[in-house]
Parts: C-alpha cells; structure tokens; sequence
C-alpha cells in the first residue's frame, strides 16, 4: 500500500519573490522550478494525509508528466530517471494552526492544529534537487525514528 497523489495543479513557479527562496543557499537556485500542488491519500483512506507542495528543479523537471500516475516518493522518480541520488535529505519539522485555505480540502475544523514538515533533497554535488512542504493535521502525523550506535562510537 503506497500514498497518491491527486494532484490540483503542475505549474512553473519562478522563485525570486517566493517563500522558497528562504531555504535556497545559492542565487543560481532562483531559477524555474516546478511546483506540484495536491493532496495525498493512503490507498485505502478517503481521509487525505496532507496536503503537499513539491518544488522540483528544473533540471528534473520532467518527471512532471508522470506525477498524475506515480505512487510513492517524487525523489525516486529522479534517482530513476536522471541516474542521480539524493545523498542528503534535511528535514525540518515544526508545529502551526491549520491554515485556513487547507481546512475543507484536508476535512479538519477551522483553528486545529498542523505539522508542517519540509524536506530537502540534495545530491552529492550539493544541487538541491527537490523540496517538499508537507501540511499534516496533527492527528494524522506519526514520527517513528529509530537510532543505533555506529561501531566505534562509545564513549
């Protein structure tokens, strides 16, 4: 069982006066990128479990046209199609109140509470390939985590 994507819109967006530009490092990054607007579904489900706000370079963005079909993350997608790997994800969770735009769609009551959890995907060369802004309703997230001792590393 995998997540889908029903997509509201495919876009380019230009990031020179966008929030996105916050988490770009370097000006060359404020080109086009792809913006993918939607909600995703458990199969299963007819509860959404987010809503999603993907940001795709350019450069990848030709993964587009195949968006409407796929299951599963958009970074795969890249790796597959452009022979790239993501050595690196960062990701940023942090608390807020639903906003309001996203209530009916995300079937929650006005003023609840969301997580916001943004991530982004780089490759070994440091080009930001893709980032993600997922908007959870609080009660619809989970964060599991598991955390080994590495060889060598007791103190």
């Amino acid at each position: 069982m995998g997540l889908v994507y029903l997509l509201v819109s495919i876009a380019w967006l230009q990031l020179s006066n966008h929030l996105l530009i916050n988490f770009l490092d370097e000006p060359r990054e404020l080109g086009r990128w792809l913006q993918v607007r939607g909600f995703r579904h458990a199969e299963d489900s007819a509860l959404p479990v987010c809503w999603t706000e993907v940001y795709i370079n350019v450069a990848f963005a030709g993964i587009g046209r195949l968006l409407q079909r796929h299951r599963g993350p958009i970074f795969h997608l890249i790796e597959d199609m452009f022979g790239q790997r993501v050595s690196e994800v960062q990701q940023e969770i942090a608390a807020a109140t639903m906003p309001p735009r996203l209530v009916a769609g995300l079937k929650v009551k006005s003023g609840g509470m969301a997580l916001i959890v943004q991530r982004t995907y780089r490759l070994a060369s440091g080009t930001i390939a893709e980032v993600a802004v997922n908007t959870h309703p609080a009660g619809r997230f989970k964060h599991a985590m598991t955390m080994r001792r590495v060889k060598g590393g007791e103190s």
